[in-house]
């Protein structure tokens, strides 16, 4: 697992024995890579109820300040479609984004 997953994996847990109802509530930090990491740890054990809270917290988070974290932490996870949305945001809003998180993309 890659670190942010492993960071948020506590999370997961709590959501999962119901120490939280709403994982939204339970994210501290950059949330842009808590929710990033959330989807892609709901993805890899199954949990859908988890997936659908972090996609919907994400479709309303994603915006230009948040856009390029979510771009390179999908590029992270592996995620497509989070990196699709967050790279249209990018592309659209050129002129505000952090072109500094570039440099952590993966070479592949």
């Amino acid at each position: 697992l890659e670190d942010s997953a492993v960071d948020a994996f506590p999370l997961m847990l709590d959501y999962m024995y119901s120490l939280i109802d709403n994982v939204e509530g339970g994210m501290t930090g950059n949330s842009a890579v808590q929710a990033t990491a959330l989807r892609h740890l709901s993805r890899y054990f199954c949990i859908p109820r988890l997936y659908e809270q972090v996609t919907s917290f994400i479709q309303k988070d994603l915006r230009p300040e948040t856009a390029m974290t979510y771009f390179v932490e999908a590029d992270t996870h592996v995620d497509e479609e989070i990196g699709m949305a967050a790279c249209a945001m990018c592309a659209q809003n050129m002129e505000i984004i952090d072109s500094t998180l570039l440099t952590e993309l993966s070479p592949r």
